[in-house]
């Protein structure tokens, strides 16, 4: 988020400082750890939709620009035991209503298609073909590039101290002090202790991330997720590392 408003901002003509206590694709940043899925047919919100499609060209931009891959369209396997009641409603739904190409799939055909998932009825899945992943680090330190291309500074390790929001906006940090007009910030885990004066109601949660090496290849295995109860435990194929579940 910091890196793409600093590089947005940049490319617009305006003067930009962005600062950061660690620095770009660190292990503390809520982006770090490789992978994040891409996928369009949204469960959740379906107001996020057509963010989602907007995203997606810009993704496509990007990489031109930076001529790296960074959207990896595997698919994306979302399984449940019960996909009427759970998250594959709204997928259902939202995929229809948004004209989202997606595959409902019985547990025999999950398996036909991929060995490595050893499932069985009742258990559905969805598979949505253009869902995928991002290289999140690789992206992040392209957006880092163009930012200073544009124009932008960046300024790191420099760990913020005080924000003063003032008329004039008053940033401390532990190497120096200075003013902007406009301030946007970025800190995630981190927002609460950097604006006390908002008095943000926010819950931080440790989201545990494994890296699990495969018995086998895992032979193009797409992105997937197994929901149910209320839990949602997803995963990637290796990038050499081994199968990452979050």
């Amino acid at each position: 988020m910091g890196a793409s408003a600093a590089r947005s901002l940049a490319v617009r003509g305006l003067r930009v400082l962005a600062l950061d206590q660690y620095g770009p694709a660190n292990s503390f940043a809520s982006s770090w750890g490789q992978t994040r899925i891409f996928r369009k047919a949204y469960f959740e919100d379906e107001r996020y939709i057509p963010f989602l499609f907007a995203s997606e060209r810009l993704w496509q931009q990007l990489e031109n620009q930076l001529r790296a891959e960074l959207l990896v369209k595997t698919g994306l396997l979302v399984m449940s035991q019960d996909l009427a009641k759970s998250v594959g409603a709204g997928i259902l739904d939202n995929a229809k209503k948004y004209k989202i190409a997606i595959e409902k799939m019985t547990a025999v055909q999950i398996m036909k298609r991929w060995p490595q998932f050893k499932v069985q009825a009742p258990l559905e899945g969805v598979f949505e073909a253009q869902a995928g992943f991002i290289h999140v680090e690789r992206a992040i330190s392209g957006i880092c590039a163009l930012a200073q291309s544009a124009g932008a500074i960046l300024r790191y390790p420099e760990k913020v101290t005080a924000i003063d929001l003032a008329q004039t906006v008053t940033v401390r940090t532990d190497r120096g002090v200075y003013e902007a007009s406009r301030l946007v910030v970025t800190a995630g885990a981190w927002m609460q202790a950097m604006l006390p004066q908002l008095q943000m109601k926010l819950q931080i949660q440790k989201a545990p991330v494994f890296w699990l090496k495969p018995l086998e290849r895992d032979r193009q295995l797409p992105c997937f997720a197994f929901t149910d109860h209320g839990r949602f435990i997803y995963g990637f194929p290796s990038l050499g590392e081994g199968i990452k579940i979050a």
